[in-house]
C-alpha cells in the first residue's frame, strides 16, 4: 500500500507521510549524486503535492475507487518494472534504473491523462444538466 492509500484510508497522517516521503527522496539522492539532485527535488514535490492532495480526497466519494486503483496500479508497476528491468538486487538503484522507473511511472500517468482527457471531451460535448 503506497503513502497516498494510507493517507487516503487514514491509516497515516500528513506529519508521517511527509517524513516518509523525504527520507525516500534523501535516500535515492545520496544513492544518484548531485546530477540527479534537481530531478529528484522536483519529483519529491510532486509527491508532497499528491499527498495533499490524497488527504483532501480521503473524505470523498472516490476514495474507495482511488483505493482499488491504487492496489491495482501497485501491482501493475511492480509487475512492469519487473519485467522492463528483469530481476533487480536490492540496493542496485542505479541513474539507469531511475530512468527506467521514472519512464513507467509517465506512461502510466500518461494514460491516465488521456483518459481523463478524454473523459473532460465527452462531457464538454455533453448536453448541460440543470
Amino acid at each position: 500500500m503506497s503513502v497516498l492509500s494510507q493517507l487516503m484510508s487514514r491509516q497515516i497522517g500528513w506529519s508521517e507521510a511527509k517524513a516518509r516521503i523525504e527520507a525516500w527522496f534523501e535516500s535515492i539522492s545520496a544513492k544518484l549524486g548531485d546530477v540527479a539532485k534537481p530531478a529528484v527535488a522536483a519529483a519529491e514535490t510532486d509527491l508532497k503535492q499528491a499527498a495533499s492532495d490524497a488527504v483532501s480526497l480521503a473524505g470523498q466519494a472516490a476514495a474507495p475507487h482511488l483505493l482499488e486503483f491504487a492496489d491495482m496500479a501497485g501491482a501493475w508497476f511492480a509487475s512492469a518494472a519487473s519485467a522492463y528491468l528483469g530481476p533487480v538486487a536490492a540496493g542496485a538503484l542505479t541513474p539507469a534504473i531511475h530512468d527506467a522507473l521514472d519512464t513507467l511511472a509517465a506512461g502510466a500517468k500518461a494514460e491516465l491523462d488521456a483518459l481523463a482527457a478524454q473523459l473532460k471531451a465527452e462531457l464538454a460535448g455533453a448536453p448541460r444538466q440543470g
